[in-house]
């Protein structure tokens, strides 16, 4: 790539898709503006806006190339098609429901998992059509009959033709080049929905109580709007009074959307928060009326309280893996200068899982970064190199072994000829570099970056700042054998 016109550099692959998920993000930004013009008595515009973007959920996760996002972003859309509908514009609204049942589609073939907070959405078609179960006022007429045809055909025609499309797609791509129509074909929801109801397959990332969606996700989430929102329910539930005047049905729809994806995602014994962020658009919706009614400084908490995550998560969490993955790749790339077969394992210690995309070392001569989940201690796997891989870096693992297991494996790397690199929290640096003093290696640190792991978070308060940090060590065993 050097006698290019420029470069693809671990920055470029870092922000490119960040910045094309944050292009796509502001379509979240124009169906909530289009909801509260269709519907300003239930969302007022600004205090919904403002909701919506100090979630930090939206301010962190909207730029993010998550399929979380994606999930986020349709079913955003869908909110707008179905919100919006008019039986005053027949023709407008057929093209919103094909629109919602493309969506629903291709939601499904995002995450399975859209389908949890989208599938309390056509009781509200049903409520626009004249049958309401929020209001218990049914309006059994055969023009609203023949409406509930046409608008659910409609939509079943929108959702056949998005499935037939990412399933021609998906079988294409992974059943092989020219098998479009051999049977079977790839139903990648059916695989993911194999894959989660395997318990064994959850617990290599982690088993949840079941509460913890409900007690501890969606607080971390969205803190002050799923209060208000708690809170409005149950005065709803509680007051008849407030029942009538306080909650639209437009409001009550989203929040059944946001019980819905809350409970149905709960039976699922692996929790991530990142699985809630459908629910910000959701809950910015339900909870603007209770923003727009607060006074100046329980605004500013909100802000506060909301915007604060943000700049954890953000700036400090996690923070050095990518300027560390972007240091070893420079450092990789003048070690080809000097030494075009050269081959390189890097080696993640207790950090969360790097991205290897951004490794751009070895792209010119169109190698791919090879990665390794690290085995245990008693069967540490031989390190071996094919020809046509040497100059891509070798990314190994270890994200909950001891430091024992770590020497062993920069041993069997050192006896491969490997330059070896370790990337781990300075708050077990001094039971690293004990280990490695042990096996008879010298560790030299090449780089430090900003750092924090709630794994291993720092206990002495004393030297808080020199332990938020991310070490880059660069080792060198040499082992002698004795006479």
């Amino acid at each position: 790539m050097g006698d290019t016109a420029w470069a693809v550099t671990t920055r470029t692959l870092l922000y490119a898709p960040r910045l094309w998920m944050f292009c796509l993000s502001l379509l979240s930004d124009c169906a909530i503006s289009l909801i509260c013009r269709r519907h300003p008595r239930s969302f007022p515009l600004w205090p919904c806006l403002v909701c919506y973007a100090s979630a930090w959920p939206v301010l962190l996760l909207s730029s993010r190339p998550l399929s979380n996002t994606a999930e986020s972003i349709l079913f955003s859309i869908a909110l707008w098609a179905v919100l919006t509908l008019d039986s005053a514009a027949p023709t407008l609204a057929l093209f919103k429901c094909f629109a919602a049942g493309v969506l629903a589609g291709a939601g499904m073939f995002c995450r399975p998992t859209f389908a949890f907070f989208s599938c309390l959405l056509p009781f509200y078609v049903l409520h626009v059509c004249g049958f309401s179960v929020f209001t218990w006022k049914l309006h059994l007429t055969w023009t609203n009959v023949r409406r509930v045809v046409q608008w659910a055909a409609t939509a079943a025609v929108g959702v056949a033709a998005a499935c037939f499309c990412f399933v021609a797609g998906d079988s294409y791509f992974f059943a092989g080049y020219g098998k479009l129509f051999e049977w079977p074909p790839v139903l990648t929801p059916l695989n993911f929905a194999r894959y989660n109801a395997n318990a064994s397959n959850l617990a290599q990332h982690g088993l949840h109580p079941r509460y913890t969606h409900a007690l501890v996700n969606l607080p971390l989430m969205f803190g002050p709007a799923a209060l208000a929102v708690a809170s409005a329910v149950a005065s709803w539930l509680w007051s008849a009074k407030s029942r009538s005047a306080a909650m639209t049905v437009e409001r009550l729809a989203l929040c059944a959307c946001v019980a819905s994806g809350l409970a149905l995602l709960s039976f699922v014994p692996h929790q991530e928060p990142r699985f809630l962020a459908p629910l910000a658009m959701p809950l910015a919706l339900a909870a603007a009326p209770a923003f727009a009614r607060a006074g100046a400084l329980r605004r500013t908490s909100w802000i506060a309280l909301a915007v604060a995550p943000a700049l954890y998560f953000g700036l400090l969490h996690q923070a050095g893996i990518v300027p560390a993955i972007a240091h070893v790749d420079a450092a990789q790339n003048a070690l080809q200068q000097l030494l075009p077969d050269a081959h390189t394992d890097v080696i993640f210690f207790h950090t969360y899982m790097p991205p290897r995309h951004l490794f751009v070392a070895g792209a010119a001569t169109g190698n791919r970064t090879s990665f390794q989940q690290s085995a245990t201690a008693t069967a540490i796997a031989p390190v071996t190199f094919d020809s046509q891989m040497n100059t891509a870096p070798h990314v190994i693992e270890m994200s909950n072994h001891t430091a024992a297991e770590l020497r062993e494996r920069v041993e069997a790397s050192t006896s491969a000829g490997a330059c070896i690199y370790v990337v781990v929290p300075a708050t077990l640096a001094e039971h690293v570099e004990y280990a490695f003093l042990l096996g008879g290696c010298s560790a030299h640190v090449e780089a430090e970056f900003l750092h924090l792991t709630n794994e291993d978070p720092p206990t002495d308060w004393h030297t808080l700042f020199a332990l938020l940090r991310l070490r880059v060590y660069s080792v060198l065993c040499n082992r002698v054998t004795p006479s």
